[in-house]
């Protein structure tokens, strides 16, 4: 009788289909899963305790305190509008309805609570945690501490702050987690083929889109899916093909409805992606597969992690550069890699190649998308990275593996804590940007915006204020040295000399301006307020009219233009201004007031009480 030969710890992985098997009987225990469901959405809750206390920081403004849209509420407007709709001065091609719902309703929970969005990033995070170990622990075949390990490794990542630490990025946490929800959806179909199973994923996936449109990188996931977890059979599942092609038409459908049609290979400005100005030429590539590099170094070794790290920070490189060459070698082995081990069914191959999918979009590579660099962008793609490194340790059944992997976690983590600290509020976030990337115009120009603004210098003494508005043009300076087209900056150095009563500096920085972007409405109205400033009311007039007609709802604008003519004594012409306004945003303070006073100089009493009590209601909740 022949002598059963038994299978060695190494030979169990490799005997599996994609070689992860099931260990012992301790792992196969459902008891062992609750806790490692518990304590993976423990440490991702611990992770970013520290950030339930932090204010609003950076793009948080433009989609929630300083967004009428989502502070009305509206929830038709918000389904039919773009992204930052309703923000004053940004414009934007990005549908993400369900992100600015949820901002929505945080606002009308507790108006100006930045707090609530802070918990609310944190929980979503740690439900996050659950739904990524219940797909990690399906696709390695129930092995529990591989499914652990590296849903362990990948909410420890320190890239993860800008997402997790900042209100707006709820939509990377969302399309994630509705993107994973539907990927283990399919998982239930591939296994016990119930066509709900189909429609419920689906759901999910469109629940993903509307949250970012970086998700529709998914659907090159799931013939991956398909090939590893559902026995390869392609014309038994096309149908689950065409019905997630058919999502995407929909969706598009709806994207096209709020945008029109918008025409194939329109640019973001250079001013956000540095590519644009290389287009056409080899450098546009060489510089993206760079980025992607640097991208892939910082999510593995989280050192010079910065929220900005625009031109001149990051610049052009070219074939013969050491960054491209470094890059390049690394990319294409694991690309090679990734092929090697998918013609395989290698886990590990399913980890690489999913990394090259969902960051497809987001390099820069195939297309041009509105930023040259954004951590935050790794979110998802992190997650392919993070699984591959488990499914090499199995491959290879390194033992020693869960006590390395113990120490890199916890050095991940203390990285992570601290890093959280930067975006305490924009101040803190801007100061840091000086440290990671302190030649980045962005940087420099964020924190000289910073100082100059006008609630930044209220119940100071002249001479702080003076000593504040001169730093904060230091920093403008600097921007527009290391960027001389920066268009914003140089308006900012306006507005700040203006409130210095620097005029002659004001306005040569406000030429400057207009002469590298004459049709920035901001400008144009900015420019009309030092010339209305300086008693030249009819040259003012010509920039708040240019400001109206560049964009019809720009409401400082409008009231400027009534202002103009209530200074005059039009107050007929000035109040048919401030109506239109009034009828833009209803709840803004000025507008309120200039009605007020138009009233009141028009000599109806009751109306004037109306709109400035009015006002001072208005101001004494935002006060709150």
């Amino acid at each position: 009788m022949s002598e059963t030969k038994k299978l060695t710890r190494k030979e169990k992985f490799s005997a599996a289909p994609v070689n992860i098997k099931k260990e012992n009987s301790i792992q196969e225990n459902n008891s062992w899963s609750r806790y490692y469901v518990w304590i993976v959405t423990l440490i991702a809750g611990l992770l970013y305790f520290n950030t339930v206390k932090f204010d609003y920081a950076l793009d948080d403004y433009a989609s929630i305190l300083e967004n009428r849209s989502t502070q009305k509420g509206d929830v038709k407007e918000i389904f039919k509008t773009s992204y930052r709709y309703g923000s004053y001065m940004s414009s934007d091609e990005l549908y993400r309805p369900i992100p600015k719902l949820l901002f929505a309703k945080q606002w009308a929970f507790s108006p100006n609570n930045a707090h609530i969005g802070h918990w609310m990033n944190v929980g979503l995070y740690a439900f996050l945690a659950i739904v990524v170990f219940s797909f990690c622990k399906r696709i390695l075949k129930g092995n529990l501490l591989y499914s652990f390990l590296a849903c362990l490794l990948f909410i420890s990542f320190p890239i993860h702050t800008e997402v997790v630490a900042n209100i707006k990025s709820v939509d990377e946490i969302l399309a994630m987690l509705f993107g994973f929800l539907s990927l283990n959806m399919l998982l239930d179909y591939l296994s016990a083929k119930k066509i709900f199973s189909v429609i419920i994923s689906i759901f999910f996936f469109f629940l993903s889109l509307l949250c970012k449109e970086s998700s529709i990188t998914l659907l090159a996931v799931l013939p991956l899916l398909v090939y590893y977890f559902g026995d390869g059979k392609f014309k038994e599942n096309i149908f689950v093909f065409v019905a997630f092609i058919g999502i995407i038409v929909f969706y598009f459908l709806i994207r096209s409805n709020v945008y029109g049609i918008v025409p194939i290979g329109t640019l973001p400005s250079s001013s956000d992606n540095l590519l644009v100005k290389v287009l056409g030429s080899l450098e546009r590539y060489t510089t993206a597969i760079y980025y992607l590099g640097l991208y892939l170094f910082r999510i593995v070794v989280p050192y010079g992690l910065t929220f900005d790290a625009s031109f001149p920070q990051l610049s052009v490189v070219g074939i013969s550069s050491i960054e491209f060459l470094l890059a390049f070698v690394v990319l294409s082995s694991l690309f090679a890699l990734a092929i090697y081990g998918v013609i395989r069914k290698e886990m590990y191959g399913f980890a690489l190649m999913f990394f090259f999918i969902t960051v497809s979009l987001s390099s820069n590579i195939f297309t041009l998308i509105g930023t040259q660099y954004g951590e935050r962008l790794m979110f998802m793609p992190s997650f392919g990275i993070g699984l591959a490194v488990i499914a090499l340790i199995a491959k290879f059944n390194i033992k020693q593996a869960p006590a390395l992997l113990a120490i890199v976690v916890l050095i991940y983590g203390s990285i992570t804590i601290d890093r959280n600290n930067v975006w305490e509020n924009n101040y803190t976030l801007y100061r840091s940007g000086l440290i990671s990337a302190p030649n980045s115009a962005r940087t420099n120009y964020y924190l000289g915006n910073y100082l100059i603004k006008e609630n930044n210098l209220v119940g100071k003494s002249q001479s702080d204020q003076n000593k504040i508005l001169n730093e904060g043009v230091s920093y403008l300076k600097k921007s527009v040295q290391l960027t001389p087209y920066f268009s914003d900056a140089w308006d900012q150095m306006g507005l700040a000399y203006m409130r210095l009563k620097e005029y002659n500096s004001s306005r040569n920085a406000f030429i400057n301006a207009l002469s590298c972007n004459s049709n920035d409405p901001k400008i144009n109205n900015n420019y009309g307020n030092l010339l209305f400033n300086t008693s030249q009311a009819d040259s003012a007039l010509f920039y708040f009219e240019k400001a109206f007609s560049l964009k019809a709802d720009y409401t400082d604008a409008i009231n400027n233009i009534g202002s103009v003519y209530g200074n005059k004594g039009e107050f007929q012409k000035a109040l048919t201004y401030f109506e239109k306004s009034y009828a833009i945003d209803p709840n803004n303070i000025m507008t309120n007031r200039f009605l007020g006073m138009t009233w009141k100089n028009m000599g109806n009493t009751m109306m004037a009480q109306q709109y400035l009590m009015r006002a001072e209601s208005l101001s004494a909740n935002k006060s709150n």
